[in-house]
C-alpha cells in the first residue's frame, strides 16, 4: 500500500468517526483527485462546502488542486462540475470565480464561457454576459443554447433585431427545440407591438394628447431601444422627450430612453444633434446638471464632437467651473479651430483667472475668425483696456 493509499483510508476512516468534519472531506477529495477519481473528488468537495459553506474552499485550494491536472479534459471537467455544485448551493460569485479560474486555464473552453455567461445573466449582469455568450459561439457556433441565451440578453437591452438573429441562429441548429421557437416567436411580436405603440404615439400627439402620446412613445422605446432610429423618427422623438421633460423634469427621461438609444446607432451627425438639443432643452428647464449630463454621455461616445465639447463648457462656465470648461473650449478649438465662439468664450473664462493677455490672445483669434461679429470686437476692447487701465495705475 503506497502513501497515498494510507492517507486515504486514514481521511475515510475519520469520516466515517465524525461526518462533520469539512476540511477531511476536502482533504480525502484533494486525495481522491490524484488517483483520478473525478466524481468521487467532488462529492467530497460539495459535501465539505454544504458543512461550511462560509469558507472559501475554493481560494484555499481546490482551485490550486484543478489547475495542477495533467488530464487537459478532467481539469476542465472539474471547474465546471464545481461551478454547478456551488450553483446548487446558491452560491453565485463562488460559482462564477469557478468558472473565470476555468477559463484562465482554458480560455478555449467554450462550456466554461457559456456556463459563465448563465450565471452572469442570472445576477443580471448583462453586459458581462454577453461577451462570454460571444466566445463560447466563436469556439462552438454548433451548441444552440448559447445563441439563444445571448438573444435574450439582447432584449434586456432593448436590441430586438440583433436577438432575433440570434434565436434564429438557435433555431436553425435544432429546429425541434420548442424553447428556441417560443423565444422567436415573442421577439417578433415585440417588434410588432413596439411600432404599433409608436404610430399611436404620433396620432395621440397630432391631436394633442401628448401626456396619452409621451406613454406610449416610451412603451415602445422599452418594447425597442432602436426605434426611432430604424424607422427615421427623429424630430417626434425630441418633441416628445421635450413634452415630458417639462411635465416631469426628471434625469430618468433621459437614462431610460433617448440616451440608450443614441449610444447604439451609428448615425453620429444626428446622434449629436440630438445630444445637443437634449442639453438645451434641459437648459430650458434650468437643469444645468442634466444638461452637464447629457453633453457628457455625448462625448463619451463621440470624443471628436467640437459642437459638444464647445457647448458643455458653456455650461460649466455658467456654472463658474472654469478650470474645466476651459479644457472643453481647448478640445473644441483643437478639433475645429474655425469657431470663433470657443476662442471668444475661453477668453472670458481667462479673465476670470485673471490672464488679461492670454484672454485677449484669444478674443483676437475670434476677431480674425470673423472681423464683423460685433462681440468679438466688443470683448476684445474692453481686455485692451483693462490692461490699459493697470498699466496706468502702475
Amino acid at each position: 500500500m503506497n502513501s497515498l493509499s494510507k492517507i486515504i483510508d486514514i481521511y475515510s476512516e475519520t469520516i466515517q468517526t465524525n461526518p462533520n468534519l469539512a476540511w477531511d472531506h476536502f482533504l480525502l477529495g484533494e486525495a481522491l483527485v490524484d488517483l483520478g477519481f473525478l466524481d468521487e473528488a467532488m462529492t467530497l468537495y460539495q459535501k465539505a462546502i454544504e458543512l461550511s459553506p462560509d469558507a472559501n474552499w475554493f481560494e484555499i485550494g481546490l482551485g490550486k488542486v484543478l489547475t495542477k491536472q495533467e488530464n487537459h479534459e478532467q481539469a476542465i471537467y472539474l471547474y465546471s462540475k464545481l461551478g454547478l455544485t456551488l450553483l446548487s448551493l446558491d452560491k453565485l460569485n463562488d460559482a462564477i470565480a469557478s468558472y473565470r479560474a476555468g477559463i484562465e486555464f482554458d480560455p478555449q473552453s467554450w462550456e466554461l464561457h457559456h456556463s459563465l455567461a448563465d450565471v452572469l445573466q442570472r445576477q443580471g449582469e448583462i453586459e458581462a454576459a454577453i461577451p462570454h455568450y460571444q466566445e463560447a459561439i466563436a469556439i462552438n457556433p454548433s451548441y444552440g443554447w448559447s445563441h439563444h441565451n445571448l438573444g435574450w440578453c439582447l432584449i434586456k437591452q432593448g436590441k430586438i433585431e440583433s436577438a432575433i438573429s440570434c434565436f434564429r441562429a438557435a433555431t436553425e441548429i435544432d429546429s425541434q427545440e420548442e424553447t428556441y421557437q417560443q423565444s422567436l416567436f415573442e421577439a417578433v411580436n415585440s417588434i410588432k407591438d413596439s411600432i404599433e405603440h409608436y404610430r399611436l404615439s404620433c396620432l395621440q400627439q397630432q391631436e394633442g394628447k401628448l401626456t396619452d402620446a409621451i406613454d406610449n412613445f416610451q412603451k415602445a422605446i422599452e418594447l425597442n431601444h432602436n426605434l426611432t432610429f430604424v424607422y427615421g423618427f427623429w424630430d417626434e422623438a425630441v418633441t416628445l422627450y421635450q413634452k415630458a421633460m417639462e411635465l416631469n423634469p426628471d434625469p430618468n427621461w433621459f437614462q431610460i430612453g433617448l440616451g440608450e438609444i443614441l449610444t447604439t446607432q451609428e448615425k453620429q451627425e444626428k446622434a449629436i444633434n440630438l445630444y445637443n438639443k437634449l442639453g438645451l432643452i434641459w437648459l430650458s428647464l434650468e437643469k444645468l446638471d442634466y444638461a452637464i449630463n447629457s453633453y457628457r454621455a455625448g462625448i463619451k461616445f463621440y470624443p471628436e464632437s467640437w459642437e459638444l465639447h464647445h457647448s458643455l463648457a458653456d455650461v460649466l462656465q455658467r456654472q463658474g467651473e472654469i478650470e474645466e470648461a476651459i479644457a472643453h473650449y481647448q478640445q473644441a478649438i483643437a478639433i475645429n479651430p474655425s469657431y470663433g465662439w470657443s476662442h471668444h468664450n475661453m477668453g472670458w473664462c481667462l479673465i476670470k483667472q485673471g490672464k488679461i493677455e492670454s484672454a485677449i490672445s484669444c478674443f483676437r483669434e475670434a476677431t480674425e475668425i470673423d472681423s464683423e461679429e460685433e462681440t468679438y470686437q466688443q470683448s476684445l476692447s474692453e481686455a485692451l483696456n483693462s490692461t490699459f487701465e493697470k498699466t496706468r495705475q502702475s
